[in-house]
């Protein structure tokens, strides 16, 4: 049966400084199965509502969703969230080849050596990836129970309903996929720069098989730009970007910019050095750029000089249909890097 003919829900991504919405419907187009955007919505959040990954105000929380929602017109309750940092897990398995009744029930005993928490304060999940006639590769995923409650008790609290608990890496993989035509045995990398947290992630074969998370993002340039001149955030987001704001222009921050960019740099080297220690075989090919920060003056032909690898900033709504009439395309290529993760968590079905 189709997973198309499954309920659809909404993509709920909750990110330290905004909290995005986006609605999508499946239809057909020309023998093919497809989607067209249904509903789309970005709210800031409060200041401290969310600091560090911790809820610290969930009736802010509450009442931007509600507000999100509201603004886009979005009527289904039923979200899909998604999670990162140091609440997830991500681990490789190799595995000798064996049932999946088998794989089962060994799961839990892997786990335990891989896993730091004691296996009852984690939600576990796993996917096979790669297998052979004598082995297979196995993803194991774990979050920490008491985050998974924290978040959906907020999206409660809002009257929504959590129907599939996803990670940000998985999100990430399910939109690129979907957009690009990416052949089969192709390993890439994912680094979507948000506000306060970086996800890096390598891909191969359609799967996530190496996950890290590193604290740096777009709000601490932001931050330096807003003391060091004295301005708003709207203003400092702007120069951020690239343009010129009461008559300060983005070349005057470039020393900041630079100093962000090598360490964002610096951790990914980090971990595709790791990656092609463990994965000897494998090379990296590209790197998709995402996230509300990916758009920072120069941060696309920093990377792939730096790295000597093509960047390619996501564009979700590639192969999304949408009505031009509702959506303002203009906006829409403005905030695109913006609802990578919403647009993936979106593409999920209830009872997956």
């Amino acid at each position: 049966m189709s997973l198309f003919k499954k309920k659809n829900l909404v993509g709920l991504d909750i990110g330290s400084f905004a909290v995005k919405v986006v609605e999508l419907i499946p239809k057909k187009k020309g023998g093919r199965e497809i989607y067209e955007l249904a509903g789309l919505g970005y709210e800031p959040l409060p200041p401290q509502t969310i600091v560090e990954g911790t809820i610290m105000d969930y009736t802010s929380l509450a009442e931007t969703i509600n507000k999100v929602f509201s603004n886009a017109h979005i009527k289904n309750k039923n979200v899909a969230i998604s999670l990162s940092g140091t609440a997830v897990i991500t681990r490789k398995l190799i595995l000798q080849k064996m049932s999946e009744e088998e794989l089962e029930e060994s799961i839990e005993f892997e786990a335990k050596g891989q896993l730091t928490s004691p296996i009852t304060d984690v939600y576990l999940d796993y996917d096979v990836v790669n297998e052979d006639e004598e082995r297979m590769e196995v993803v194991l995923v774990a979050i920490k129970r008491e985050k998974v409650d924290e978040y959906r008790g907020a999206v409660l609290q809002a009257g929504k309903n959590v129907e599939v608990v996803d990670t940000d890496h998985f999100a990430l993989e399910n939109a690129i996929e979907y957009n690009y035509s990416i052949p089969p045995d192709t390993t890439y990398a994912i680094l979507n720069v948000g506000a306060s947290l970086t996800n890096i992630v390598i891909v191969r074969n359609g799967a996530p098989i190496l996950t890290r998370d590193v604290n740096l993002g777009g709000a601490n340039l932001t931050d330096v730009i807003q003391k060091e001149f004295h301005l708003d955030f709207e203003k400092a987001e702007k120069i951020k970007k690239g343009q010129t704001v009461s008559g300060i222009s983005a070349e005057v921050v470039e020393p900041s910019l630079r100093v962000l960019f090598n360490d964002l740099k610096m951790e990914t080297l980090k971990t595709f050095d790791y990656y092609q220690a463990i994965s000897v075989k494998d090379s990296i090919s590209k790197i998709y750029l995402s996230g509300g920060s990916a758009k920072m003056k120069n941060l696309s032909s920093f990377l792939e000089e730096e790295l000597s690898l093509p960047v390619e900033l996501v564009n979700p709504f590639q192969n999304i249909y949408y009505n031009e009439k509702k959506f303002n395309p203009d906006y829409l290529n403005e905030m695109e890097s913006t609802f990578v993760v919403a647009v993936g968590l979106a593409m999920r079905k209830m009872g997956e």
